[in-house]
């Protein structure tokens, strides 16, 4: 399987159904196009029979493999996530659940917000401070540093997300607790917000990281289970989309798991502004019906409008409920839990509701 080894497999991972297009990288050409049902209990499963019907068909040898996935968005929706714990200042234990003062609809004095993802019990305070300009005002003694790890571990977690004032000037309070843990809890999953959203703003560099962390067991098995079976038919390279559109390794993927909630959908939209290019229309709008979802985003100028924070997991059961803001490059797009598969069922209060489930 050695003759042409310039095939660059793309793979696209959707609630309903799996795609796999086939590319030679030396003439531009589309070799292959795939599309087997998706694999809900295990999406690696159905990338891997698309990549296998390629490989059972064709002689050419496949240099890389690259892949929009839902995972991280799916773990989010579902609420997925491994259980998680949060250290934070003391004093700041409850920014998650205090959120901001944007609500959802202004006015409404019963207003229905998204759960915080790490429970109080599990929210840690930790006795150091930083002054806002990076000055240490109480210094984080080992006795402190011992005390928190044998907190996390008692927690029962599989990822922390380390979250400390004005780590952002200074992470070196972060770092201390961070590599504590990688000693004494080598397999925990641990996020520093200095390293996922090194920008001021406490809530929403703190929801990043906690986004970060909660999704990480599940993303980050997935990319490695993934990587693994690739290998194993030498296949060598594998690239996931950046909620940005672009590339990510599959080592960074499992580092920032964050970046990666809008990876499908930014794949489509960053396909539309390239098929523009091409087609002369620089101006478009994109529309991506899937079984499952639909988005819409807008290129201008032949780039995807790109924002630097978006809100995950906003809408719930057609209600807008604040979401899970995430500072991190995204392309700017609209997406509803409805698409072309989509059950529509009556719920208990006799209201009509299409989706998120898929036929």
């Amino acid at each position: 399987m050695s003759e042409s080894p310039d095939i660059i497999l793309g793979v696209d991972v959707g609630g309903t159904f799996t795609d796999v297009l086939a590319l030679d990288r030396a003439s531009g050409t589309i070799v292959a196009a795939i599309k087997v049902p998706s694999t809900s209990a295990n999406p690696a499963d159905g990338a891997m029979i698309g990549v296998d019907r390629y490989l059972s068909r064709h002689r050419h040898g496949v240099c890389a493999v690259y892949h929009g996935t839902t995972v991280g968005t799916n773990t989010l929706i579902e609420k997925k996530g491994g259980p998680t714990a949060l250290l934070t200042t003391r004093g700041f234990r409850d920014v998650l659940a205090l959120r901001r003062q944007a609500r959802p609809r202004l006015y409404d004095l019963t207003p229905e917000v998204s759960p915080p993802l790490v429970e109080r019990h599990r929210r840690l305070e930790v006795n150091a401070r930083l002054a806002a300009s990076g000055k240490v005002t109480q210094a984080l003694e080992s006795v402190e540093i011992a005390r928190v790890v044998a907190a996390v571990r008692a927690a029962g977690v599989e990822s922390v997300a380390i979250c400390l004032l004005h780590a952002y000037v200074n992470d070196m309070h972060e770092r201390q607790l961070g590599e504590a843990l990688a000693d004494a809890c080598p397999d925990l999953f641990v996020t520093l917000s200095s390293d996922v959203c090194r920008e001021f703003r406490e809530f929403e560099r703190t929801s990043t990281a906690v986004v970060n962390a909660y999704i990480s067991p599940p993303v980050s098995g997935y990319v490695k289970a993934l990587q693994a079976q690739l290998h194993d038919r030498q296949i060598p390279s594998l690239a996931i989309v950046k909620s940005n559109g672009g590339l990510t390794s599959a080592a960074n993927a499992v580092r920032y798991p964050a970046q990666l909630i809008e990876s499908g959908p930014a794949a489509g939209i960053t396909a539309a502004a390239a098929l523009g290019h091409e087609e002369g229309y620089p101006d478009l709008i994109a529309f991506d019906l899937g079984g499952t979802t639909a988005k819409v985003g807008v290129v201008c100028g032949g780039q995807p409008r790109l924002t630097n924070e978006f809100d995950a997991d906003r809408f719930v059961d057609g209600v807008d409920r604040g979401g899970y803001p995430i500072k991190s490059p995204a392309v700017d797009l609209i997406e509803i839990g409805a698409g072309g598969g989509s059950i529509a069922r009556v719920d208990g209060a006799g209201v009509i509701k299409v989706g998120p489930r898929s036929a």
